[in-house]
């Protein structure tokens, strides 16, 4: 009876964990965008994309990756700072670029 319980509740909490987003297993792919500045762009898979805008470094999650991965991001500003955009699979990064032109813009495709 115990082993039952047991394992009711460490089922409950992987389910937890898997729709608050605190585990990978359905959505191994991520984008990141590395800049200190002011920045927008877009992020998405084949069939969606999605609009995002921050300042600083921010990491986002690509629901239901088909086919390929792909972000772009540009400088709001005239710096000469280093903006990168990264595609990490699992936590590890699989592809990067990035751009030091002022009002610079990059991207970055992965093929699944």
């Amino acid at each position: 009876m115990k082993k039952w319980i047991v394992m009711c509740i460490l089922a409950v909490l992987v389910i937890g964990m898997v729709l608050m987003g605190g585990c990978t297993l359905l959505n191994p792919y991520q984008v990141r965008v590395i800049y200190p500045g002011k920045w927008n762009g877009a992020m998405g898979t084949a069939g969606y994309s999605e609009f995002m805008s921050g300042t600083g470094t921010m990491t986002y999650d690509i629901p239901h990756p088909i086919s390929m991965v792909m972000i772009h991001a540009a400088k709001m500003d005239d710096s000469s700072q280093r903006l990168t955009v990264e595609i990490l699979k699992n936590g590890n990064i699989i592809k990067s670029d990035f751009t030091d032109a002022p009002r610079g813009t990059v991207a970055c495709v992965y093929m699944i």
